[in-house]
């Protein structure tokens, strides 16, 4: 498959991953065929859209890079790869692939720079990998760069590596952890202020903190900064921008896969991942992202004439249905197919 296929193949994501199966060009098998039978790789194009997008934040901002992983429902024997795994949201255990989503957050605006689906590896080592690979030039683009993540991610791998990269760190962990000085439970410890604790398998020791007291969402976050109670309850706050930036990337179908094979979810979780890039970069250069996606494939002249097309079909459409034909459906009906269907990129 080549690069202009691919561009092509994204434009189904525009309206709705669920117009695939009434889609004349994509079907859903003709869609698994697709994506489960050739050979290419589209992630050199997603990276490349991420580094440009982040050479346009402004790095005077300070900047949260938030890890998070998510359940992606699926049933069905002949899907690969899915698990039975515990959903704590619903508090009972579904079939699902997990999937681990990155987010960089600064200035009000999110950006998701690595998107993954998980199979047969543990997420804190698929995230100590992307991680190695993120860092660097993050922290060069910005300097007060603050990484953030809960309790199931957090552990003393992930604790040791944010120390070794000597990057600054909020994170949750599990409350059954214990301080290797006084021997207790960081459950049992109250925390009025922000204290050092020795966590084993962690060369220095952390601040620890209590925060959301008294609440469902009461947590322990270390950090390596000392920090007061406000502060570390506001770093500590903006973690839920990855929960809001999955919740964007399921609306656009993250989820939605119709394919079986690993290889293909793999490559429909991209193609997801790069509209949303693709949705973000048209923000940020004040253009809509309908007419920017379109002009991926067609030349300007082209998108012109569909936006002529499309005004005289909504032009024509509110004519019809005042007029005094007695079934004005199949007239708006022949008109539609006359000017080539009622969605004109749904054919591309």
């Amino acid at each position: 498959m080549n690069e202009a296929k691919y561009d092509a193949f994204l434009n189904i994501f525009s309206h709705s991953p669920y117009t695939l199966s009434s889609s004349p060009t994509y079907s859903a098998s003709t869609l698994s065929r697709f994506l489960s039978s050739f050979d290419f790789n589209p992630l050199p194009q997603i990276q490349s859209l991420v580094c440009q997008l982040l050479t346009k934040l402004s790095s005077s901002h300070r900047a949260f890079l938030i890890a998070d992983t998510t359940l992606l429902r699926k049933t069905g024997s002949r899907i690969e790869g899915v698990k039975k795994l515990y959903d704590p949201y619903s508090r009972r255990v579904i079939p699902a692939h997990r999937a681990l989503i990155i987010v960089l957050w600064t200035n009000g605006l999110r950006i998701p720079p690595y998107v993954e689906l998980l199979h047969e590896v543990k997420p804190v080592d698929t995230l100590i990998l992307a991680l190695r690979k993120l860092l660097p030039p993050l922290k060069k683009l910005f300097p007060n760069l603050v990484f953030l993540c809960n309790a199931g991610l957090t552990c003393n791998r992930l604790l040791e590596f944010l120390l070794s990269e000597e990057v600054d760190f909020v994170c949750a962990i599990s409350q059954g952890r214990v301080d290797e000085e006084s021997k207790e439970k960081l459950r049992d410890l109250w925390f009025p202020r922000p204290e050092k604790v020795k966590l084993k398998g962690v060369s220095k020791p952390l601040y620890a903190y209590r925060v959301g007291e008294g609440s469902d969402e009461e947590r322990v976050v270390v950090s390596n900064k000392a920090l007061s109670k406000k502060r570390f309850e506001d770093l500590y706050r903006h973690r839920w921008q990855v929960e809001v930036e999955i919740k964007v990337l399921k609306a656009h179908g993250l989820e939605s896969y119709m394919v079986r094979k690993l290889r293909a979810i793999r490559l429909w979780i991209m193609a997801v991942w790069h509209v949303v890039l693709l949705r973000f970069r048209s923000k940020l250069e004040g253009i809509d992202f309908r007419k920017y996606l379109l002009s991926l494939v067609f030349p300007p002249i082209v998108v012109e004439l569909i936006e002529v097309v499309e005004f005289v079909q909504d032009v024509a459409g509110q004519c019809l249905r005042y007029s005094p034909f007695p079934d004005n459906r199949l007239v708006l009906f022949l008109l539609r197919n006359l000017i080539g269907g009622g969605s004109c990129y749904a054919k591309v």
